[in-house]
Formats: structure tokens, C-alpha cells, sequence
């Protein structure tokens, strides 16, 4: 394997920062040998998702239009399910029946629409680069903007949430470079769950901690820079059986052609 070499005007993205921690190996084959992998049907679920509401934010679709959408072209469009499953178990029709609520109410958010995919390009204090694209920018009625993110997947835990809340936080940063004001609430809206969004009021605390966090896993990805090897952490991807996590097994754009794989089982030495 080569040596990574990071490009010298890398920009960086949140899911650049979080991939280092799930797999140095994946890391390396996505953001050094680009190499785009094969799709999973979370992603490609989410993206219909994300097309559907996207629609609807720009009035070229109502919701109803949306809905009538969501239920005739899901399974083409969610075309993968997941290896492995036990027998008998319909992934795409699961995941059908729990988002279909979320595509069949009258209004998928309240407020008035300020930007859909609004494309944040921004400096952090350290100098890197960063981007984003916030899902959707609206305002209220006292003015206030509020984000919203959809997840398509189920919604977080407390512990999760705390993770993942850096994401809004560091467009929060952006937004304010960009437009100088911060979002009121930032909500992650789960296809799965319709009536239960995450709405969090906005604390600068934790956007300064998702700032130090985003130039802490900048510092780790650049310490790898010259290494001539990559190789997963296999306790944290395997299953107590020795096979690969969910993660590994069906998320990872490269399970079928990462060279530590054998079959459904790590290459590994078993005592």
C-alpha cells in the first residue's frame, strides 16, 4: 500500500472527521485513493428521503406529491438490502413501513423556509477549511432561524446524540461566519419516527467543543500522514463469533473489497 499523502488544499467535512474513528483502513481507500465503493441501502434511503423533502422545501412537490412518490418508487430506488440477515427478514419493506408515516403527514416542519442544502464553505481557527450542507434553514415567527437535518436513521441516544449534534454545531459556526447569527434550535428531524424530532436549543458551549473536537480529529488525520499502513481495529468491528459488526458488514462502502476480509470473517488469528 502507498503512503497517504493528504492533498495540500484538503477541505475538510464531518464525515471525513468521524470515518478516521470507524476505520483507518476505510479512511484511506475513501479520502486518499478515492475510491467511492458501493452504496448500502441506509444511504440510499436516506438520499430518496433527502430528494423527497428537498422537493417539498423548494415547492416542487407538495407533500402529497412526496408521499405518492415515497411509496411508489422506494423500492427502486432503496435497489441494495443487507447481507447476512436472518432468513426471512425484509429489509426494505421494514424500513418502507417505518418511514412511510413521516412521508404521509400534511407538513413535514413548521416555519418558513430560508435555504434547502444550503452549501457552507468555512475557516476554523486553526486556518483549515471545512464544509457542509445544511438540510434546511427556516425562520419563525420572531424572526429566529432554526436547522433541521434528516436522519433516516433511528432516532439517538443520549450518548449518540452528543456525537452527533457536532455536525449542527459546526454549520452553527459556519453559518455565523457566513450570515453573523446563530440558529435559535437545531432539530434532527428521523424518517423512522415522524413524531419525535431531537430539538436542542442552541448553546455556544457546545459549538466551541465541536470546534475543538473537529481540530482535534484534523490534528489525529494528519499524524497519519507518511504511514504506509492501515489496518482496521478488528475488536471494535467484529461480533463476539469473530464475524463483522453491522458496520463493518454492510455500511462500509468498501466490505466487499477490503483486503482484511475473508468471506464474512476478519483474516485474523484465532487462539
Amino acid at each position: 500500500m502507498g503512503v497517504m499523502e493528504l492533498k495540500p488544499k484538503t477541505i475538510y467535512s464531518f464525515s471525513r472527521l468521524t470515518s478516521v474513528d470507524s476505520c483507518a483502513y476505510g479512511f484511506y481507500k475513501s479520502y486518499v485513493l478515492e475510491e467511492k465503493g458501493e452504496a448500502n441501502a441506509f444511504a440510499l434511503g436516506g438520499s430518496f428521503g433527502h430528494e423527497l423533502c428537498e422537493g417539498v422545501a423548494k415547492k416542487e412537490i407538495t407533500t402529497q406529491k412526496a408521499s405518492a412518490r415515497f411509496k411508489a418508487e422506494w423500492f427502486e430506488k432503496v435497489y441494495l438490502d443487507y447481507p447476512k440477515f436472518p432468513s426471512g427478514y425484509d429489509l426494505k419493506s421494514h424500513y418502507y413501513k417505518k418511514c412511510q408515516p413521516f412521508f404521509d403527514r400534511k407538513a413535514y416542519w413548521k416555519g418558513e423556509v430560508v435555504s434547502v442544502e444550503e452549501h457552507v464553505v468555512f475557516t476554523l481557527p486553526s486556518g483549515e477549511k471545512f464544509q457542509g450542507f445544511i438540510d434546511l434553514v427556516i425562520k419563525q415567527d420572531n424572526s429566529s432561524i432554526d436547522f433541521v437535518d434528516w436522519k433516516i436513521s433511528k432516532k439517538f441516544s443520549k450518548e449518540d446524540l452528543i456525537k452527533k449534534q457536532r455536525q449542527l454545531y459546526l454549520y452553527a459556526y459556519a453559518y455565523h461566519q457566513i450570515h453573523g447569527v446563530y440558529p435559535k434550535r437545531l432539530i434532527f428531524s428521523f424518517f423512522q419516527d415522524a413524531s419525535s424530532p431531537i430539538i436542542i436549543d442552541f448553546q455556544k458551549y457546545y459549538m466551541d467543543e465541536a470546534v475543538q473536537w473537529a481540530e482535534l480529529q484534523i490534528g489525529k488525520i494528519k499524524l497519519m500522514t507518511g504511514l504506509d499502513e492501515f489496518e482496521p481495529n478488528i475488536n471494535d468491528l467484529m461480533e463476539p463469533d469473530g464475524s463483522r459488526n453491522m458496520y463493518c458488514n454492510a455500511l462500509c462502502n468498501h466490505r466487499s473489497s477490503c483486503k482484511f476480509v475473508e468471506g464474512n470473517f476478519f483474516k485474523r488469528d484465532v487462539e
